[in-house]
Parts: C-alpha cells; structure tokens; sequence
C-alpha cells in the first residue's frame, strides 16, 4: 500500500498544485482590478462593477452584493466600499444592477431572479478572461436584496452561502404586511395579492441547509426583526453553522460596529 501511494505521489501534488494555479487572464493577477459597468445581459439596468482580488487563483472565493431600495430603487453603488473591502481581503467581488420591479410591465422578482443567474453564468463563461473559476459564490444582499438573496440561493442551491442584513424571508406574515406601504412593495415585486403567489416569492418556502448568515435590527421598523427570527427557526436544524445575529440598537440600517463585525464574519464565512 505505501509503495502505491509512493507511486502516486507526484500525481497527487501535481493535482494540488494545479488547483491553486492562476488561470490565464486579461487581467494582471498580481493586482487589484476593477471592472466598471461590465454589461452582463441587454437590459439598461444588467450591469455590474468587478472588483478582481490581487493574486487571485483560480479557486479564489467570489461574492456577488445585491442592494436593496425596495425592489424598485436603490444602485449597485451602495455597496462599492463593501466590494472594495473585501476585494482587499482576498475576495472577488461584484456589485449589480438589476432590473426594477415593476408589476404593471410584468417584472417581478423571477425576472430579478433571472438577472442575478445572468451575472454568474457571465463570471463562470468569462473565468479565463477574469482569473478565477466562479465556483464557489456567496451572496450578501441587504433589505429587499436579502430577501432576493435568501430566494436565489433556496432556490437554485448553485450558491455555497448566503448572507442577509434586515431581509424580509415571509410576504404572508402579518407583522411585515401591516408595514405602512409594505403590502404595495410586496405587490410589486410579486405581481399578484393571493397567499399561494406571495408564498411563492417568500424565501422561507423554500428553506433548506444553505450555509446562511441572518443579521437584523431590532428597533427596525420597515422589515421587522421576526422576519430573520421566523426564518432561522426553520433551517437552524438544517445546518449547524446557520447563524442569527440581532443587534438591540440598530433599526433597518447598521451603524460601523456592527458593519465591521458583520464583515469579519462574513469574511471567515466565504473563506471556510
């Protein structure tokens, strides 16, 4: 038996060593680079900001910053800095646009959905001409991009984990949908007001044991903090490293302490 493994030892370090090698790049892998307004489908809104680690390889770590606004507002610029940070961590990064919901041209969140499937297909099609297979992708969404996020990843599981700050997880829960213009958003981004539809588009319906990062305020008031506590009781059981962080002083935005823990945290979430 040992003389096999000895036989097949420098197959062994050949196959690793091969692993970590960079692959081949329009881009120098030796330095940060960013990628502004790279189109990634025909829409005016399907585009999306790079930011390339330096020495990336090919199995460097990905994360994909979906921003919120309400389904209908809201700019992959908000999470710029957040992209840049972590691009400085040894972390691809990329910020998107999305199209608007918008119920009445029939743009709910499927179509959303599909925008967030056309920004990997790009990154994993285009791995040679960035430096980095795209396989291992997290994403990190905020209020209605949490929610977007938590829905890609139930849905498609192509996602190794997901992180989401003050997303809503359950558009038939009452507490959410006595939210002052609440309902309307839902309506919106749903494109229907029956329970089945809003169930549907509701990310705990499909909860399973995607690796999964909950942080929420507890003074928020525009998505409130059951929405992260209903839908960790649903996957805590699913997998052990599922984690719900509240934080008793924040509303629906997070102050620098709590942005700098989350960031430590996910940084060691996308690296595992």
């Amino acid at each position: 038996m040992k003389q096999i493994y000895f036989l097949l030892l420098p197959f062994i370090m050949f196959a690793s060593c091969k692993k970590e090698q960079p692959l081949e790049s329009d881009y120098p892998v030796d330095e940060k680079v960013v990628i502004e307004n790279q189109s990634y489908g025909t829409n005016a809104r399907n585009v999306m900001d790079i930011y390339l680690s330096k020495n990336r390889t090919s199995i460097t770590k990905t994360v994909i910053f979906i921003h919120g606004g309400g389904w209908k507002e809201g700019d992959k610029l908000d999470f710029k800095d957040f992209a840049s940070f972590f691009a400085d961590s040894s972390i691809n990064s990329i910020t998107m646009n999305y199209r608007y919901a918008d119920a009445s041209n029939g743009i709910g969140y499927n179509e959303i959905l599909a925008d967030i499937g056309k920004v990997i297909s790009f990154m994993k099609s285009n791995s040679k001409k960035f430096g980095s297979d795209f396989n291992e992708i997290t994403l990190f969404g905020a209020s209605a991009g949490g929610h977007l996020a938590l829905l890609y990843a139930y849905k498609y599981g192509n996602i190794k984990s997901v992180v989401s700050l003050a997303g809503p997880t359950d558009f038939n829960d009452n507490e959410i949908l006595s939210i002052n213009g609440m309902p309307e958003l839902i309506y919106n981004v749903v494109g229907n007001d029956s329970y089945e539809k809003r169930s549907e588009a509701s990310p705990i319906t499909y909860a399973n044991n995607i690796t999964t990062f909950l942080y929420h305020g507890k003074l928020d008031t525009i998505v409130p903090y059951s929405q992260s506590e209903k839908l960790f009781s649903n996957i805590i059981s699913l997998n052990s490293e599922n984690k719900l962080t509240l934080f008793a002083n924040c509303g629906h935005e997070f102050n620098d302490e709590t942005i700098f823990q989350i960031f430590n945290e996910t940084i060691d979430l996308v690296k595992k």
